[in-house]
């Protein structure tokens, strides 16, 4: 067994942060020793990959539960996170951050790959439209912020300086994206459009409910997100894009929000109850239940 792979995911599992996926609230222990984080679903809403973290690392990896058969099976038992499907239907292709590496590989867990050999990358969002993926590079030596590259890795554009947790829009060329404060307690919300260039201001996010904010997902007039706030907690919160209004979602901690177009629903990790599950709601909040379809 790797006694490296051990170490991480146990201090995954026992770490105290306050955006720690694995922290169910605040900065108390943690409960339990497993977590299910970083839910998506493919272009068909056929398959939901997410990331399992055990305290046996055995477990720990990428999983894939396919809706139509209720088969769930772990396609790579390794540390990784933000999984994102490509728009193919019959097999998509998975990209996900594995040691702050960009890596691809088929659904059924083949051909696994590796996009782009610098930088620490994480968050890839691949474009529904076009094979454009964007990422985020936290490796400064190498242009640090919001890049943009394809599924072969052909070309490595920085876009967005200090940019972060980019989103695509449903207007081709066109996503969303966090810019931090320079005091590190809130960000701004921009609209940037690759083909005009031109950068559109949306909401400021800021103390005490939203000091740190990520995993950003767009629907028509409206943005799903996660915040944490000044006291260490995670929620997931809906803001009006046309009235600026912002709200809290539900009343239990969530973390790694996605909303599928799809479904209509939001997939979430609940950080009170369910043992650190999936839970899935309605985009208002309401029918919020664990996905017992998964367990």
């Amino acid at each position: 067994m790797n006694i490296l792979r051990i170490m991480v995911c146990a201090a995954l599992v026992f770490s105290s942060c306050g955006n720690d996926p694995l922290q169910p609230g605040g900065n108390a222990a943690p409960p339990y020793t497993q977590i299910d984080f970083d839910p998506v679903l493919s272009a068909d809403g056929r398959l939901l990959a997410y990331v399992h973290s055990n305290i046996n690392s055995d477990f720990t990896g990428l999983y894939r539960f396919d809706l139509l058969n209720g088969f769930n099976r772990q396609l790579i038992n390794e540390v990784i996170s933000n999984p994102d499907f490509s728009n193919s239907n019959s097999n998509p292709e998975i990209i996900f951050s594995w040691d702050n590496r960009l890596m691809k590989m088929n659904s059924d867990g083949q051909f696994l790959s590796q996009i782009l050999q610098t930088g620490n990358n994480k968050n890839p969002k691949w474009n529904l439209i076009d094979n454009k993926i964007l990422f985020e590079n936290t490796d400064c030596s190498s242009g640090c912020g919001i890049r943009l590259t394809d599924s072969n890795g052909a070309f490595n554009n920085l876009i967005i300086q200090n940019g972060k947790s980019p989103e695509w829009t449903n207007t081709a060329d066109e996503f969303i994206y966090l810019s931090p404060s320079e005091s590190g307690k809130g960000d701004t919300l921009f609209k940037f459009n690759l083909t005009s260039g031109v950068k559109t201001f949306l909401k400021f996010l800021t103390i005490p409910e939203h000091m740190a904010n990520q995993y950003l997902n767009y629907t028509v007039g409206e943005v799903i997100l996660c915040s944490t706030s000044e006291t260490g907690y995670s929620y997931i919160y809906k803001l009006n894009l046309n009235s600026g209004n912002i709200e809290k979602l539900s009343v239990n901690q969530g973390w790694s929000p996605y909303y599928s177009e799809v479904t209509g629903k939001i997939y979430y990790t609940n950080r009170n109850e369910g043992e650190g599950r999936i839970w899935i709601m309605n985009i208002d909040g309401s029918d919020n239940r664990m996905f017992d379809e998964i367990y």
